[in-house]
Order: structure tokens, then sequence, then C-alpha cells
């Protein structure tokens, strides 16, 4: 008998053709010898090295001592001998030492050069041993080892050395060549003179650490920031390189001068310079999110006219404004602390003079505390305008509402669909309608006039809830929904006035004119027609009349939008 045996593809297999002793006779009757066995074995895998060392790569400075170096090989191989491992900027040591028979396992001890200037490679090429059927070897992973042994530098350092002007709540901002290890610390990493100040650092992508003083540093002072170049290491240990020029960065800090000019120190202007300092919260406090905390300040100097607060969560980099343009005289401000839970949070206090120029600045620094319960309830009242709560998704990604049970008529042919379960606050849709509708408290459905409208109380398409026809002839239909209160600013195309959207006392919205580009720039700021949309007379007609817009009005920006954010809203994006 003969027949063609295929091995399964994909390595090495032992394909065993048996002959069981029960089933095959002789002539004779005499059964198979057990023995009688043919096996098969086909290998057409190549062997493979991975390179690891007895340090696991986080060797600190290893010049002048030694490493081992372990090769590993997938399987028993032949032929590898020593001229086939490489090494660049070191030297093999010791002998070459393998394993047992049928271990894959070889050692070899590297010596580093001294005064190593470059990392240490060891490597090994390719097809440099066979295994037992005569495959060469082939490079894996791991097959190069390169070991740190270059100092990090500094690459760039803000406040520059020899900056004359820089802002008294600038961060300092020092970028490495290479990660580095996260502790950084006044005293210990870094020390700069004269010592005005706590601060806290944070490492950023590894190699980026950011310096931030909890006071402000002074008026027109001289500042020396020195680097202890032991106590800064790479993640394998190496101490930090400076260049000579690197040794010592200074800078001064900007005069405190409302005038602006004529270059006078600080000590000639105290009497006269505008100055703000925040009284309350006090740095250290842990405000509890959800909380209304009264924010204090006192001012003094000339020029002082309103103030702006804000708060930082990421070390400066960037702000939340918490209001704008409140009269310097008020000395406090109700802010509703945000129900988030942050540590070394900046509350920033701007002074301005009546042009909007800036004066002074101070900040605390402060921890947040999340409050569970607030942040229920906070969560219960967003999700009560655009809740998808109780949806499931299709298909296509839409939210749909359930269904109740009870069939009713289409308005589009009568045919009889079920009726949808919709809920207060939600945006709907039907099927074979394009407008969307807002239900309210009584369970009336009011349309939105366009896009805009719609963006101004949502952020996304995914907040609209699809229901069947027959359930929008279950709900009356009430009045069409304005553009939300604060978000945009808004004209009729025949007028170019431009008015802002506010509440009155009843809740109802009423437009407050703009009356002039300097004051839409005071509360908006230079951008300030980017938030301006254009709405039908007949929605202009709708709303109430409220008092004319000033310079000293409250505004809150981080809740405005833009024409281009809307639209990139309704585009999906």
């Amino acid at each position: 008998y003969t027949f063609n045996v295929n091995p399964d593809a994909g390595g090495a297999v032992a394909v065993t053709i048996d002959v069981p002793v029960t089933t095959s006779v002789d002539a004779a009757g005499n059964a198979n010898a057990a023995s009688n066995q043919l096996a098969y074995t086909s290998d057409d895998v190549a062997p493979t090295v991975v390179i690891t060392d007895d340090e696991a790569g986080e060797v600190a400075n290893i010049a002048g001592g030694s490493i081992t170096y372990t090769f590993t090989f997938s399987e028993e191989v032949s032929g590898f001998v020593l001229g086939d491992i490489e090494v660049v900027n070191g030297t093999k040591a010791g002998a070459f030492a393998t394993g047992e028979d049928g271990d894959a396992v070889y050692t070899l001890v590297i010596t580093p050069e001294e005064d190593l200037e470059a990392d240490l490679t060891v490597a090994v090429d390719a097809e440099v041993a066979a295994d037992l059927a005569g495959n060469l070897s082939e490079a894996a992973e791991g097959s190069v080892q390169e070991i740190d042994t270059l100092a990090p530098t500094l690459e760039t350092v803000l406040p520059e050395d020899g900056e004359e002007s820089a802002d008294r709540d600038d961060l300092i901002v020092l970028t490495f060549s290479e990660s580095i290890e996260e502790d950084f610390d006044e005293d210990t990493q870094f020390t700069l003179l004269p010592d005005v100040s706590e601060w806290t650092s944070e490492v950023v992508d590894g190699n980026v650490v950011t310096l931030t003083h909890v006071s402000r540093l002074g008026c027109g002072d001289d500042y020396e920031l020195a680097l202890d170049t032991a106590a800064i290491l790479d993640l394998n240990g190496n101490e930090l390189s400076l260049d000579e020029d690197q040794e010592a960065i200074s800078f001064s800090t900007q005069n405190c001068s409302s005038g602006g000019g004529g270059g006078s120190s600080s000590s000639t202007v105290t009497s006269t310079a505008a100055v703000v300092n925040l009284t309350g919260p006090d740095s250290g406090d842990d405000l509890d999110g959800g909380d209304v905390e009264t924010v204090t300040w006192t001012t003094s100097g000339s020029g002082n006219d309103t103030i702006e607060l804000s708060y930082s969560t990421n070390a400066g980099v960037s702000y939340t404004q918490i209001a704008y343009n409140v009269d310097e005289d008020d000395g406090s401000y109700d802010w509703t602390v945000p129900n988030v839970s942050e540590s070394d949070v900046i509350l920033k206090i701007t002074s301005y003079d009546s042009e909007k120029g800036s004066l002074d600045t101070d900040t605390v620094t402060i921890d947040i505390s999340s409050t569970e319960d607030v942040a229920d309830e906070e969560q219960a009242d967003d999700e009560s305008i655009g809740s998808t709560e109780g949806t499931t998704e299709d298909s296509e990604g839409r939210n749909i509402a359930p269904g109740s049970g009870t069939m009713g008529a289409s308005p589009l042919d009568g045919s009889q669909e079920e009726i949808s379960v919709v809920v207060a606050g939600q945006f709907v849709r039907a099927y074979g309608y394009p407008s969307v509708y807002y239900v309210n408290a009584d369970m009336t459905r009011s349309v939105f006039w366009d896009t805009n409208t719609f963006f101004t109380w949502a952020d996304s398409w995914d907040n609209v809830v699809w229901v069947s026809n027959a359930t929008l002839s279950t709900m009356t239909l009430g009045g069409a929904i304005l553009p939300k209160p604060g978000v945009t600013l808004v004209k009729i195309q025949s007028d170019p006035k431009v008015y802002a959207i506010d509440e009155d006392g009843s809740g109802d919205s009423v437009l407050r004119w703009v009356p002039s580009e300097e004051v839409a720039i005071a509360l908006y700021g230079s951008t300030w027609a980017d938030y301006v949309i254009d709405i039908d007379s007949t929605v202009f007609s709708r709303f109430g009349a409220g008092s004319d817009m000033s310079s000293s009005s409250v505004v809150d920006r981080s809740i405005m939008k833009t024409r281009v954010a809307m639209a990139a809203l309704a585009a999906g994006m």
C-alpha cells in the first residue's frame, strides 16, 4: 500500500503513521507487531535569538565595569561561536560559556570602553547558527541590545537665561534630552534665589519639568536658577550634564508699575502701583466640589477697575474662567466650586484697568474634593436636558426610544405604529420629519428653530432620541425653543445691532444690546464677532427687552460657542 502524508503547515511537526496491532494480520492470521510503526518528522522553522543582560537594561555609568549578556535561542543550535557576536564601544572578556548538550543558552561577559561617550551595543547577526534540521537562525526582537550610558542634557529653559521681563506668574519649564526620574524638588534637584515661594513640580512626557510657585514672584526682582547635576538622573541613573553657561540661569520679573513705562524699579512705584491680593480662600485650603465658596480680594494703588477670576488644574498651563468684568470694589464673588477631585488647583485673580489692560495678578493653591451627593444631583440635572437614558442603539448608532406597547396612527400615512416612550427633557426626532423637538415638563413638544439654536443647548447629535411618527401626534405642540442664554450673540440680517441673550428675574429670555465695539471687545475679546449668529426676525420678536450691556457687565465666556464650533458640531466633528 502507498499513500502521501502532508504535515500541517506552520512549523516543525512530527507525523506518526501507526498500524494498530488489532486491525492488521497476515494471510496466516498473525497480528502486526506493536513496534511496526513509522515516524516522520518535518522541521522548517528557523531558530531565533534574543539578547538580555544581567541588569535588565538598567545600567548606570558602567564604563570600567562589566556586564554579562545572555544569548537565548528558541531551540538547540550548533555552529554559534564567539565571532558571531558584535560589540560596539566595548570588548568581549572571558570565555564564551555554552549550556549543556541540548541547551540553547549561551553567556558572555562584555567590558565597556573606558570614558564611554556613546551607548554600548551588543548584536547578533542573522544566520549565525543552525538547528538540528539545518535551518539557519534569524534575528528576533531583542537581537540588538543597547545600554544607556549617556548623561542627560538640558535643552531649553523658560524663562530664558537673561530674560528681563518675565511674568510674575510664569512657570519655569525645563526640557531635557531624555526622560528623567520623577523626583524634582526644591533644595534637592533645584534652587531659585531669592527664595520667595514654595514650589510644586510635574514631570510631563518624561523629559519636561514644570515648576509652579505657590506665591507670586516679586516685582522687578532678579532671580537665579541652579540645578544640582548629581541629583537629576535619567531612568538609567546617569547624572545630568550641563554646559558651562547653564550652571546658573538668570532672569528678572516685570515691574509692577501701572504706567508701564520709564523703567522704574518696583521700589519707586510702590505707592501708586495697582495691586490685587486674594484674601480668601487661603493656600492649602481643601474645598468641597459643588459648594459655594466666597472668593475675596483687596486692591490698592491706582488704576484698578475690574477683576477676573479663573482656575487651573494643570499647573497653570491653561485656565478656566470663573468670572470676568467684576467690579474691583465688590471685594467678593460667590464661586460654585467644580465638583471634581483635584489637588494643587491654582485659583487666580487678575486686575484690569478701564481699558482692559492687565495690571496685576495673585494666586493661591487649593485642593478640591468631589462630593458624591452633589455629583449625583448635578448629573441628574445634566441628564434632564438631552437625556438618552433607557434608549437602545440601532445599527446606525442612533438612540431609539423604547416602545410603549400602545399603537397609534402615523400622521404621514395613517398607518398603525407603536407609540414610543419619551421623557421630559429629551431631544426627540421622528423618522418622517426633519425637525428636532424638546420635550417639556408638561410633555408638550417645542421645536428648535434651526441647527445653531439646537447646538446652543446640545453638544452632539448623539443627544437626539428617535421616536415613531405616531409619537408626535400624542404631544401638543408648544412654543419654539430660543437660543440658550449666554451661549451666543445674535442679530438679524436687516439690522447691524448685536445683542446678548440673558434671562430676566422670571427666567424669560431677553435681548440686551451691545452698544459698541469697545464694549464687545471688553466683554468677549477681540474675536467677539465669531460668537454672532443670525436669527430670523420672527424669532427676534419672541424675546423680551433687557437693559443694554456695558463694559462692567458680567459674562461667562467659558460656556460660549462660536459659529465655527457649532458648524463643527453639526457636521459631527
